[in-house]
């Protein structure tokens, strides 16, 4: 015959009021000091030992859940409690319970690495048939009187947590792979964040990629599909997709040491931007550069302060001394002007730390033109916008960037100079208080040096 597979429990509620500074009326609710005496009968315990592996002596924790008599819950709700053992006998830390009723509802047996080795079968479970009084036991604290409580429990070996009555949580490991990404302009090779989202069908996993540190990234390892699909977003670049096979991308396993999956986005140019008055510009890619196809015609530095307007007719003697730096000016002093030609600008205008340029966006400097004009070779007939409608004939430019310089002319001493035949820009680079570098374009495109003038902006993307 088998050899019984459970153990009696028998918890000694120990308990004595607990002392107070100040005397109180006992209202026959106070608090008690509760420790948990185990015995194991000696029977019981030597069967345990001959049929099973788990033992009793190798019990270092209980966890116990108390609930009042009307079955709200107390403080002990699935509660770790500590085991000590003292020659052949064990006690548990102290509880403080008031006086009452109780039910003890929940009682495991657990080892030091946290294994469930013993536990109390809970009423109408499976194994509630083989001990004499399942889960719930009641039992009362009364001040100055010790209760001993017996728990049956049996050894867990080779049982499910269902047959004891336990809520069972299956857990199944997922097969995953772990590798590394980082995210780079395709131009500068800054780092960048992003959002990257990957799909294989029928699983998608979305992460935000932080731009500072290789970012490791952990998908599951599907059954149903060999292959994965890595869809990079951020604003003001193109949307990188591309897909990859499982062995590809353990190309790049952290726990490997291997090298992240770099991914350059390029810049996305083929779009509009606004300022802050509300005009919207085209934009266009050249080269490595993202440029506005039309002059700035903005009102308005970026924090909304007011860029002062100039004007040339009539002739006002108090724009000399050099306001006029500080002012921009219509095409011809027509506002209406501005959706062809844009405005002109003074010298302090393009400078100034409140900004003129949209946000992301920069005022051309003398490096960014010299860019723009090593990329066409200097051929002023790639960035000026074709035919006669604003350019003199004959004009044989075929503006294949997609530039489009119109000739805006510019402003000097209250005077408007080469309208109609000329591109001229600001490169704010200062040469001297009122001298800075600008970019013409006629029949050629150079730099030089303007003075005392206001001339046209065309913005490029930071």
């Amino acid at each position: 015959m088998k050899s019984i597979y459970f153990g009696t429990v028998i918890l000694i509620l120990m308990s004595m009021f607990l002392v107070r500074c100040k005397k109180e009326k006992d209202n026959g609710n106070a608090e008690q000091s509760v420790s948990f005496a185990i015995n194991i009968s000696s029977k019981n315990a030597s069967g345990l030992k001959s049929a099973l592996h788990y033992n009793l002596s190798d019990a270092k924790k209980i966890v116990l859940t108390i609930q009042n008599n009307d079955g709200t819950a107390t403080s002990y709700t699935s509660t770790e409690v500590k085991i000590y053992k003292m020659n052949d006998f064990f006690i548990s830390q102290k509880l403080i319970l008031k006086t009452g009723n109780y039910s003890l509802t929940e009682f495991l047996l657990l080892d030091s690495t946290g294994n469930t080795i013993f536990a109390a079968p809970m009423a109408g479970s499976q194994e509630a048939q083989n001990v004499t009084h399942p889960l719930s036991l009641p039992f009362n604290i009364t001040k100055g009187i010790s209760t001993p409580v017996n728990v049956e429990v049996l050894s867990t070996e080779n049982k499910s947590p269902g047959d004891f009555g336990l809520v069972n949580f299956p857990i199944s490991e997922v097969s995953v792979i772990n590798f590394l990404i980082t995210v780079a302009d395709k131009e500068s090779n800054d780092l960048l964040s992003a959002k990257l989202t990957i799909s294989n069908g029928s699983y998608t996993y979305v992460q935000i990629l932080d731009s500072i540190v290789n970012n490791i990234i952990t998908v599951k390892d599907s059954l149903n599909s060999n292959n994965y699909t890595l869809t990079l977003e951020k604003d003001g670049y193109v949307t990188y997709n591309h897909t990859f096979t499982i062995d590809s991308l353990n190309l790049f396993n952290c726990e490997r040491n291997h090298l992240p999956l770099l991914v350059e986005l390029e810049r996305n140019c083929n779009c509009t931007v606004s300022d802050i008055d509300g005009n919207v510009y085209r934009t266009v890619k050249i080269g490595t550069q993202c440029w506005m196809v039309e002059n700035l015609k903005v009102t308005h530095y970026r924090n909304g302060d007011a860029i002062t307007r100039g004007f040339l007719f009539p002739y006002d003697p108090y724009y000399h001394g050099y306001a006029y730096f500080s002012q921009y000016f219509d095409y011809n002093d027509d506002p209406s002007n501005s959706a062809i030609y844009g405005r002109l600008y003074g010298w302090t205008v393009v400078r100034d730390s409140r900004k003129i340029a949209p946000v992301g966006w920069r005022v051309a400097t003398d490096d960014d033109w010299h860019i723009l004009a090593t990329f066409v070779g200097y051929n002023s007939g790639k960035l000026k916008e074709s035919g006669t409608a604003h350019w003199p004939s004959p004009n044989t430019a075929t503006n294949e960037t997609g530039f489009t310089a119109i000739p805006n002319g510019y402003v000097i001493n209250l005077t408007p100079i080469l309208l109609g035949t000329t591109a001229v820009w600001w490169a704010p680079q200062v040469l001297t208080p009122n001298n800075s570098w600008g970019w013409w374009m006629g029949t050629s495109l150079s730099s030089t040096d303007i003075q005392d003038a206001n001339c046209g902006v065309r913005c490029v993307k930071e």
